[in-house]
C-alpha cells in the first residue's frame, strides 16, 4: 500500500473515531442532564406535598441553607425547563452525529430515527379517526353478515357442548376454578340425613345408627350392594370400587395428564370451557362393625387403615393417575351417605383445583426461601406452643393460624420431609395412628358426641416427581360443630360469597381441644 492511500486510511479512521466519540460524548452528557432533571423533579414533587413546611433546607454549592418553599419551587421549575430544553437540543445533535457516523461507516440511515412526535391537534385527529373509522366498518360488516355470524356462533356452541351422560369438568371464570359434573352420582343410594319440611311429622326411626346396622347396610360384611355385588365377610379393612363413581372410566390404559387439557380448553373458550374427568373412585370400610368409628378403634386397627391408604396411593401412582384424594365424611350433617365407618378415595387423571392451589403455595414459598413451607411453619408453631393440640416423635396436630372452621386442625410430619403416605416407615405409621386417635377422641370429648367432620389427605401429585422437592404431606380435619353437639358453623352469607369469617380464635380452639385430648373418651368414663 502506497503512502498516499495509507495516509488516507489513517485520516478516515481518525474521522470515524472522532465521530464516534462525539456520539458517545453527547449520550453521556444527555444522561447527566437527564439525571439532574429527575433529581430536580423529585425535589419539586416533595415540595408540592401539602405537608411540606413553608421554609425548607436546600443544599447549594455543598452548603445547606433554609430557604422559602415557594422560591425554591420556582427555581426548580426553571431548572427543570432549562434542562429539558438542553436535553431536547442534545438529542437532536446526537441524531445528526449518529447519521454522520453511519455515513462514514458506509451504512444506510436508520429508518424512523428522525421521526418527530405528533402535536396535540394531530393526536386528537388520530383518536377520532381511530374510533369512527373501524366503528363504521364494523357496523356495516355486522348489519350485512349478522345472520352468518350468528350461525357460526351457534354451531361453535354445539361443537363445544360436553357430554351430558359422562363425568366432566366445567370452568368457572369468575372464581377461576373447575367444577366436576358427575351425572351418574345422582342415582346412588342414600342413608344419610334427609331434610324435612315443617308440615311433615316424624315417623319411624331415621337415626344413622339404626340404618347402619343389619342387612340394610350395603357396607356391612356379606351385604349385597345396589350394583348386585356381594361384600366378602371381611374382618379388617375392605376396599372396593365405588358403584357410583364421580369420574368417567378411562377408555384405555391411561388418559395422560388431563390437567394440561383443561388449561388448553380454558384458553380456547374462557366462557364455556370444559374438560374430561376420567378416573376411578374407591370406598374403604374401616372395620366390619358399623358402629365403630376411628375414635373408638384400637391402635392396631387404625394402623390397618393407614396401611390401606398407603397401598391405594402406591397402586394408583403405578397406574399413572395424577391425583388421589383420600377423604372421610363423618356424620349426617357432613353429608355422609352411610353411617358405617368408611372413607373414599377419588383418583383422577387431573389435579383438582384445591390441590393445585396447595401446589402453587408450596412451590412459591420454596422458590422464595429454599425451604419447605410446612416444615418451617411447624417449627414456628412448636416454638410458640399456642396452637399445638397433640404431638409425638413424628407428627403434630395443630389448629392452623389461618383456620376457617371453628376447630379445624392440620396434621403433618413433625420434622421429616415426607411427600406421600406410602413413604412412611412402620414406626411413622404407628405414631400417626397415635395422633389420629388422640385428636378424634378430643373432637368427641369436646361436645360429648360422636363428632362429625370431613378429613382429607394432601399428597404430592402422583406423577410429578419434580414437585417432591417442595411438597410436604399433610391432612386437614374440618369439624363443623361450633358451640355444642347441635349447633354448627354455617358457611353461608358473607362466608360463602365474600370471605371466611370465624367467631372463635384459633388459640382458644386449640386450648379447648388440648383439654379434651387429655381425657379418656367420654363413652369410657364411668359416671360418679
Amino acid at each position: 500500500m502506497d503512502s498516499v492511500r495509507l495516509a488516507k486510511l489513517f485520516s478516515d479512521l481518525e474521522e470515524l473515531e472522532a465521530a464516534a466519540e462525539k456520539v458517545v460524548s453527547g449520550q453521556e452528557k444527555c444522561k447527566l442532564y437527564e439525571m439532574n432533571r429527575r433529581k430536580s423533579q423529585e425535589a419539586l414533587n416533595r415540595l408540592n406535598d401539602t405537608n411540606t413546611p413553608n421554609r425548607v433546607w436546600a443544599c447549594l454549592s455543598h452548603q445547606f441553607f433554609k430557604v422559602p418553599r415557594n422560591g425554591l419551587r420556582a427555581a426548580l421549575k426553571s431548572d427543570i425547563n432549562t434542562l429539558a430544553a438542553e436535553i431536547s437540543s442534545l438529542r437532536n445533535e446526537i441524531k445528526h452525529d449518529l447519521e454522520n457516523l453511519r455515513k462514514l461507516e458506509g451504512e444506510d440511515p436508520l429508518k424512523g430515527f428522525n421521526l418527530k412526535p405528533l402535536t396535540r391537534d394531530e393526536i386528537s385527529a388520530q383518536r377520532m379517526n381511530r374510533f369512527f373509522g373501524p366503528a363504521m366498518t364494523l357496523w356495516f360488516l355486522f348489519t350485512d353478515f349478522f345472520p352468518f355470524i350468528t350461525a357460526l356462533t351457534m354451531q361453535d356452541q354445539i361443537i363445544s357442548k360436553p357430554p351430558q351422560d359422562k363425568s366432566h369438568r366445567r370452568y368457572n371464570p369468575l372464581a377461576q376454578e373447575w367444577v366436576v359434573v358427575s351425572p351418574n352420582r345422582i342415582n346412588r343410594p342414600w342413608s344419610g340425613a334427609v331434610e324435612k319440611t315443617s308440615s311433615v311429622s316424624g315417623g319411624g326411626d331415621t337415626s344413622q345408627a339404626s340404618q347402619g346396622c343389619g342387612k340394610s347396610n350395603p357396607l356391612a360384611p356379606g351385604s349385597i350392594r345396589s350394583s348386585g355385588a356381594v361384600n366378602p365377610l371381611y374382618e379388617s379393612t375392605f376396599t372396593f370400587p365405588n358403584d357410583f363413581p364421580a369420574f368417567s372410566a378411562r377408555s384405555g390404559e391411561g388418559a395422560g395428564d388431563l390437567t394440561e387439557d383443561a388449561r388448553k380448553a380454558q384458553s380456547k373458550d374462557p366462557l364455556f370451557a370444559w374438560a374430561p374427568a376420567t378416573g376411578e373412585c374407591y370406598v374403604t370400610c374401616f372395620h366390619p362393625r358399623p358402629d365403630l368409628t376411628l375414635a373408638l378403634m384400637t391402635h392396631g386397627e387404625i394402623i390397618k387403615v393407614i396401611e390401606e391408604w398407603a397401598h391405594l396411593t402406591r397402586q394408583c401412582a403405578d397406574r399413572g393417575f395424577q391425583w388421589i384424594q383420600i377423604f372421610e365424611n363423618r356424620g349426617e350433617i357432613m353429608g355422609c351417605s352411610n353411617p358405617h365407618p368408611h372413607c373414599q378415595a377419588w383418583v383422577s387423571d387431573f389435579i383438582p383445583t384445591r390441590a393445585l392451589r396447595s401446589d402453587y403455595g408450596q412451590e412459591d414459598y420454596y422458590s422464595r426461601h429454599g425451604t419447605l413451607l410446612l416444615l418451617d411453619y411447624v417449627k414456628r408453631e412448636l416454638a410458640l406452643k399456642e396452637r399445638i393440640v397433640v404431638a409425638n416423635a413424628d407428627w403434630v396436630v395443630l389448629v392452623p393460624w389461618w383456620a376457617a372452621w371453628p376447630f379445624e386442625c392440620l396434621i403433618t410430619p413433625l420434622r421429616r420431609h415426607v411427600c406421600r403416605l406410602d413413604e412412611l416407615s412402620l414406626d411413622e405409621q404407628s405414631t400417626l395412628a397415635d395422633v389420629m386417635s388422640r385428636i378424634l377422641v378430643a373432637y368427641d370429648n369436646l361436645f360429648q358426641t360422636s363428632s362429625p367432620y370431613s378429613f382429607g389427605w394432601y399428597q404430592v401429585p402422583l406423577q410429578a416427581s419434580q414437585k417432591a422437592v417442595y411438597w410436604q404431606l399433610h391432612g386437614i380435619y374440618l369439624p363443623p360443630l361450633l358451640r355444642s353437639a347441635t349447633v354448627k358453623k354455617h358457611m353461608v352469607g358473607y362466608e360463602l360469597l365474600a370471605e371466611v369469617q370465624r367467631d372463635l380464635t384459633p388459640e382458644k380452639a386449640a386450648h379447648l381441644l388440648r383439654d379434651a385430648a387429655s381425657r379418656e373418651h367420654y363413652t369410657k368414663t364411668k359416671p360418679h
